[in-house]
């Protein structure tokens, strides 16, 4: 098929490319070291179907790779010496497109269109070595997550992920497995003030009616919100095939955030205070009940 936006990544003076192979293929991935001029493969393995991205992790400093697409096939891994190093595996929770990096974890969203819950995931870095890594639960969406992107300011991390409104039955799925995704594709975000509890949705759009919607001989084509950000711009989006925005450049500039950053601050130190006094009892299991706010 070829790749996709997540798959090319510099790394230590080099470049790598996660190709999406198909049919008898093994999964590989490509490295470059005069700029993209000539390629030769890192590293391929037939046990996976696909890589869906190749990522750099600032704070660790190291190569990391995501694979799909049945339970058995899905993994998040780090590259070292040409070996991929599963760092989890074997369930639809491991299965995701892109990665967030945090200087204490790492983010990620669920690539799975039957899923009944499509959960965004928090694993800790003191856990990645472990023998059985348990990731939380930040938030449940109602679709595939494919994008995710980090904004850093000051002592504040953001992450911001989109969901796809995919269409169509995915070839992988049990039997009987239906396409839970919703019609629309959002853009959510969240920050380390509030440990990746409180979620803000930014945007919301509706993907648009095809004419393979009633005619099953025709393929389906999914819609995505893909993200940018800029440590000075702030963020950008940018919506493919919805209803009305299709091409079109949304933003959210850096002082929302940072207006945001401030506020959670100050929400965070009167919690504590009320903590403190006895006023305020933590829900045991509160990973998944996190709030989402509106921007506007």
């Amino acid at each position: 098929m070829g790749t996709l936006p997540t798959s090319l990544c510099t790394y230590d003076g080099r470049v790598f490319l996660g190709e999406y192979t198909f049919g008898d293929e093994p999964a590989r991935v490509l490295v470059s070291d005069d700029s993209g001029r000539t390629w030769s493969t890192y590293f391929e393995d037939s046990g996976y179907r696909h890589f869906h991205g190749i990522f750099h992790d600032p704070y660790g400093d190291s190569l990391w790779g995501t694979t799909g697409d049945t339970d058995d096939e899905s993994a998040i891994g780090t590259f070292d010496d040409g070996q991929f190093k599963e760092i989890g595996a074997g369930s639809q929770q491991w299965r995701t497109v892109g990665l967030a990096f945090t200087p204490d974890s790492i983010v990620w969203g669920m690539d799975c269109s039957y899923a009944d819950r499509v959960r965004v995931l928090r694993l800790p870095r003191d856990e990645l070595w472990t023998a059985d890594p348990q990731p939380e639960t930040v938030r449940v969406v109602d679709s595939s997550v494919f994008y995710l992107e980090t904004l850093e300011i000051d002592d504040t991390v953001w992450v911001i992920v989109s969901t796809a409104a995919e269409a169509g039955t995915d070839t992988t799925a049990p039997a009987n497995a239906r396409n839970s995704c919703s019609r629309s594709a959002s853009v959510f975000a969240a920050s380390s003030q509030s440990n990746y509890q409180t979620w803000y949705e930014l945007f919301s759009f509706e993907r648009r009616r095809t004419v393979s919607e009633q005619v099953s001989a025709l393929p389906s084509t999914s819609a995505y919100a893909f993200l940018e950000t800029d440590d000075e711009f702030g963020l950008a989006v940018n919506p493919f095939n919805m209803a009305d925005c299709h091409g079109k450049i949304h933003s959210v500039p850096l002082e929302w955030f940072v207006g945001k950053s401030r506020l959670e601050q100050i929400d965070d130190s009167e919690r504590s205070a009320e903590r403190s006094n006895g006023n305020v009892c933590d829900d045991i299991d509160g990973r998944d009940q996190s709030v989402t706010r509106e921007v506007m």
